[in-house]
């Protein structure tokens, strides 16, 4: 079950794509590899006696990016031109007192030399107790992962039909973007006037319902209140002007469920307490094959039970994040965007959404911080008729 946030095309303004897209081609990154290899071995080389005989080990490169100059000491590409191939030798030394006639490859003397060059081990053990320090920060990742997707695993079995209010407030201040006026003034003259936006403010009130069996998800409202206006709207579609959202009960299952491994990397933040509770925080990284609008961010995991309690999202997982980027370039300034779901309502081992936070805020060269939108959602008096695991999912 994907999770959605943000705003579909037809309204302002974003939206969140739970999609598999690769985030892009690796071919790129295949050339300035072969380089970095090849760079690094003729350092360490070069610092083992082989010198400037790399003309004569390396022969003729197919792949060489600018010109590569060897000294006596060291292995050089000052001119890098990436995604250029020329085909080439490797020009000659250019030490004064080289003669490559009577350069000679000849073998390292130790050879286990190099190998405690590149790994250097301290007398006091300090690199083993690093590597076990690794192995024990990898064998935690690897077990929270289990426990996630075993978690998600329920989320995704569970029967459940609940009720609850969700209460939406946001703010928009318009005051950066002008509108122009052209009206007739006396005698046939045009006056054009700047008009500065304002601030919007707007408040909704809606009885939320979300029901699952046999695998499916049927999320609906009723339009309860309206800035103020009591209303009566059953089937109401969402109006918040700035984010669109859909199914945020199932967003664990987009980051740590049970094919998630297949998209993403992880690595372990930090501990921390939350609520008074013990968490981890991992982080989930889109492998780099794969293209935007794959969501992804931080997850704040229960130690005790590894259960999700907070997710926050990269904004790049808004499927229309370049608004955001233009809107930054426009103010001059870096966004600083937080979009966050708290699932702080807990029923039969499963956590539910208690809150969802999107703040659009753009920092200046001088740290001034402009607010650009913020929508607050917020979910209470949740009435409960079913929570229970289908046995006949499995």
């Amino acid at each position: 079950m994907d999770s959605i946030i943000g705003r579909k095309p037809a309204r302002e303004l974003y939206s969140f794509n739970a999609g598999n897209d690769n985030k892009q081609n690796n071919n790129s990154n295949h050339k300035s590899t072969f380089f970095e290899k090849a760079l690094t071995f003729g350092l360490a080389a070069s610092l083992f006696g082989l010198y400037t005989c790399g003309c004569n080990l390396f022969g003729k490169a197919k792949e060489v990016f600018g010109q590569c100059y060897a000294t006596k000491h060291l292995l050089l590409a000052p001119n890098i031109t990436i995604g250029k191939l020329i085909e080439t030798e490797l020009p000659k030394a250019r030490h004064v007192d080289f003669d490559d006639t009577k350069c000679e490859a000849t073998e390292v003397p130790c050879s286990s030399n190099i190998e405690g060059f590149l790994n250097p081990v301290e007398e006091n053990g300090q690199e083993k107790t690093e590597d076990n320090t690794k192995k024990e920060i990898e064998a935690k990742l690897d077990k929270i992962l289990e426990k996630t997707k075993q978690y998600c695993r329920r989320l995704e079995s569970f029967v459940f039909d609940f009720v609850c209010l969700e209460e939406i407030t946001e703010k928009i201040d318009h005051s950066r973007e002008i509108s122009r006026e052209i009206f007739l003034g006396r005698e046939g003259v045009t006056y054009q006037h700047s008009i500065p936006g304002k601030i919007q403010e707007n408040k909704y009130l809606y009885e939320y319902q979300l029901i699952r069996k046999k695998g499916k998800s049927e999320e609906s409202r009723t339009l309860i209140e309206k800035n103020g206006e009591k209303k009566n709207e059953k089937g109401a579609k969402l109006e918040a002007f700035v984010l669109y959202y859909e199914n945020i009960t199932f967003g664990p299952i987009n980051l740590v469920g049970e094919d998630a491994k297949l998209y993403y990397d992880y690595r372990i933040v930090k501990d921390e307490t939350l609520n008074q509770e013990g968490v981890v925080i991992i982080e989930a990284i889109p492998k780099s094959s794969f293209l935007p609008n794959l969501p992804f961010g931080k997850i704040w995991v229960k130690e005790s039970d590894f259960a999700i309690s907070k997710i926050e999202w990269d904004y790049e997982s808004l499927r229309n994040y370049q608004f955001i980027e233009d809107r930054a370039k426009k103010y001059k300034a870096k966004p600083q965007i937080t979009l966050r779901t708290e699932y702080g309502i807990e029923k039969n081992g499963i956590r539910f959404q208690s809150r969802l936070v999107f703040e659009e805020a753009y920092i200046n060269p001088r740290g001034d911080k402009f607010t650009r939108s913020k929508t607050t959602v917020k979910y209470k008096d949740y009435r409960f008729f079913t929570v229970e695991v289908d046995i006949k999912l499995k």
